[in-house]
């Protein structure tokens, strides 16, 4: 699968909910293919400092132009500089897409979708329900917010929970007087263990039978993930977005008293070595030593190695390369589709070797 780097312009931007807006963008013309819940990075020089941050899409794979929904953060740099100065933006470079909080391949339409979200998680979860509002499979709802001005896709979900088999429910904290929101079910108050188990009951017959998509904050996320195990939802049918991870510690088993040597074959842009070489690439090859209890990423950049990284953990998916020989162990996958792992894909934050035979092609360009 391609993943860029591309290079956006905004289209335009709508109002969703209390600041947050979804950014249209223009590919220019160019096919960008995605599954619905995958998410994109951003790469921007905001104050002189290049700074990347990971959004989900929030449009389905069918929409003519994909599209990312923005909440302002306190003291975030990124989500206040979009929503702040998204008309003086010229281009945004574009990675993806990235994400395995996606539809099981080969589920049955028979199969029940139930979606747990609070805030700006949301987003991904949107752009499932209008890839899936064309079907008829079954599908419910319970999101989470603090009132209902703060319900981001108030409208769209109305729409979907009207013309659609999706049963919505909205829970707001903090709101006791707001006006209802068409084509849902209002509950005001705290969500707790007790209240989600009780809504999961009421809306879904066969509890064991359906399959469930967790995202939130990350306090919210516990509190859905400790529900569905209280109610013996297996593992295997829940799936979860998870953000900010901490960066995985390399486990006894792999932690063994050798350097390996790992082959990174990188490019670079061949203008630098020679005029003649303007706009195109080389390809370089570097061979490192892999210390006891280092991932690949972590050698490569003390080497100097120009690699692309952000959040060290797993989750943004922009070390993804190849492996193309030997035996690798990956950590922690956030990022990465299980399609993506047969494809012998990895993320090199998160990856260790496990023989001197490990061979890696970097797609810097």
């Amino acid at each position: 699968m391609n993943r860029g780097p591309y290079f956006w312009t905004i289209k335009r931007a709508v109002s969703e909910a209390n600041d947050t807006i979804t950014l249209v963008f223009d590919t220019g013309g160019k096919t960008f293919q995605f599954f619905a819940g995958q998410f994109i990075n951003l790469t921007m020089v905001i104050g002189g400092e290049t700074i990347s941050r990971s959004y989900s899409l929030s449009s389905p794979p069918s929409a003519p132009h994909p599209a990312i929904t923005v909440k302002r953060v306190p003291q975030g740099i990124v989500s206040n500089y979009l929503i702040d100065h998204w008309r003086e933006i010229e281009t945004i470079k574009v990675e993806g897409p990235f994400g395995n909080f996606i539809l099981p391949s080969q589920l049955p339409r028979e199969t029940q979708l139930v979606f747990l979200a609070g805030g700006s998680g949301i987003s991904p979860i949107y752009s499932i329900l209008r890839h899936e509002s064309k079907g008829s499979r079954k599908m419910h709802l319970i999101d989470a917010n603090r009132t209902a001005g703060d319900v981001i896709f108030s409208d769209g979900l109305s729409q979907l929970g009207a013309s659609t088999n999706l049963q919505v429910v909205h829970v707001l904290s903090a709101d006791t007087a707001s006006e209802a929101i068409p084509a849902a079910r209002m509950i005001s108050g705290r969500l707790s263990r007790l209240v989600v188990k009780k809504l999961l009951r009421e809306s879904v017959p066969e509890l064991s039978d359906a399959y469930y998509f967790v995202c939130g904050p990350k306090g919210l996320n516990a509190l859905f993930l400790d529900a569905l195990e209280s109610l013996g939802i297996p593992a295997s049918q829940i799936i979860t977005e998870s953000f900010n991870q901490p960066p995985a510690e390399v486990p006894v088993l792999v932690q063994q008293d050798r350097i390996y040597d790992v082959l990174i074959n990188w490019q670079e842009d061949g203008s630098i070595y020679s005029e003649e070489a303007d706009d195109k690439v080389v390809t370089i090859s570097s061979l490192i030593p892999v210390l006891p209890g280092d991932t690949i990423l972590k050698a490569a950049l003390r080497e100097g190695l120009p690699l692309r990284a952000s959040c060290s953990s797993g989750t943004c998916g922009t070390c993804w390369a190849r492996c193309t020989s030997g035996a690798v162990k990956m950590l922690q996958n956030y990022a990465l589709t299980e399609a993506d792992v047969r494809d012998h894909q990895i993320l090199l934050c998160q990856s260790v070797p496990l023989d001197n035979g490990v061979t890696i092609d970097v797609m810097l360009k």
